[in-house]
């Protein structure tokens, strides 16, 4: 029984580490990628990955604006007065 605990804690550790090292690294591949490939193996297409990392420092600045534009029914407009 000791054994299936440790194991369970050390998975949750790995997790853990994984989940802050993405803070840092920027991922090989992600599921999106993945998923064209297979979709596009199985309809017998060619793939060409494209991929451009963004950090995170820059999402932050979008991030509040596309939110913004989702709650609105009439989208994001910079020269809107705000409610």
């Amino acid at each position: 029984m000791f054994w299936v605990a440790a194991l369970v804690a050390g998975f949750y550790a790995l997790c853990g580490v994984a989940l802050l090292g993405l803070k840092w690294i920027d991922p090989p591949i992600t599921m999106v990628q993945i998923q064209r490939r297979v979709q596009a193996a199985i309809h017998r297409r060619p793939y060409r990955r494209r991929y451009v990392f963004v950090p995170p420092r820059i999402t932050t600045t979008i991030s509040p604006r596309r939110v913004s534009a989702a709650k609105k029914p009439r989208g994001w407009r910079p020269s809107s007065p705000r409610p």
